[in-house]
């Protein structure tokens, strides 16, 4: 029987996991490859320069994840068409590798998925004023790249834990207290109700397995479907000051829920990995 025979149809610990990442309809599969390379391939964001890995086992992999091998193949060609992966050949044999930028991003975003306590919340927001700015579009989108949301055409603010203002040509800098409508504002700009929603669909859906034992092709699929939809989560998550956040924030109880999974998979998840030569390069014999 194959991994991915035995991953579906005997169900086991690994079935409520492919019911939880196939909930969204339709599946995105390029952003499932990225959370695969992030996660396993750069080992959660902390090998910077990973090197290429063989389709093979990245093609079972996502077979046990119930993707059809021709539309993993077409995502991954979207992805290298897209910039975010390079392919290469090797005789017979295709591997593929993460981008520089695309590596390079995932590092910076690995701190927020994966850092166990998650930073302190913010204590006051930083304000962009566009108004002497000549060309708006340009500077709005840097601004948006590091994090401000904007409320008015040339007004937006982000969380402060004291960083050093952007040295932007015509921006005028301003700081304010989290309170009053500077919190109103900032609820409705990160929509904390639905992050809200989010974080507990996340704890009700993986807190039952946070201990579970895990057989290896169970934990390679419970430990990717976790990290995908923990990331789409936290990333959204810009840590708003305390006053922003629901009186009983499920952010926190979410990320014990994640951190206990990650640990409950990480034995055999990691067999699972070394028995495929995942991350070697190499075909294995």
């Amino acid at each position: 029987m194959s991994d991915s025979m035995g991953a579906k149809e005997e169900g086991g610990l690994a079935a409520p996991f492919l019911e939880a990442l196939h909930a969204d309809k339709p599946l995105r599969v390029w952003s499932l490859i990225v959370t695969i390379f992030g996660d396993i391939v750069m080992r959660k964001g902390a090998e910077v320069a990973p090197g290429p890995i063989w389709v093979a086992p990245l093609l079972t992999l996502l077979e046990m994840l119930g993707v059809e091998s021709g539309l993993a193949r077409t995502s991954l060609s979207r992805l290298v068409a897209s910039g975010v992966l390079e392919r290469e050949k090797a005789g017979r044999n295709t591997f593929y590798r993460l981008t520089p930028n695309s590596a390079d991003e995932f590092a910076r975003a690995a701190d927020r998925i994966y850092r166990d306590p998650f930073p302190e919340p913010a204590d006051a927001f930083d304000f962009a004023i566009l108004d002497r700015v000549a060309d708006r579009a340009e500077v709005r989108a840097r601004l948006e790249a590091i994090g401000f949301k904007f409320f008015s055409p040339t007004l937006a603010l982000t969380p402060s834990r004291g960083q050093s203002a952007p040295d932007i040509a015509g921006v005028l800098w301003a700081k304010a207290e989290p309170r009053g409508e500077t919190l109103a504002i900032a609820r409705e700009l990160w929509k904390i109700d639905t992050l809200q929603a989010a974080y507990a669909e996340f704890v009700v859906a993986f807190a039952p397995y946070a201990h579970a034992a895990f057989t290896p092709d169970e934990a390679i699929v419970a430990r990717v479907v976790a990290v995908h939809r923990w990331r789409r989560i936290a990333l959204r998550d810009p840590g708003l000051p305390r006053g922003a956040l629901p009186e009983e924030w499920a952010g926190a109880v979410a990320r014990e829920v994640f951190a206990t999974v990650m640990a409950a998979t990480a034995a055999g998840s990691e067999a699972w990995l070394k028995s495929r030569a995942f991350r070697s390069g190499r075909p294995r014999p």
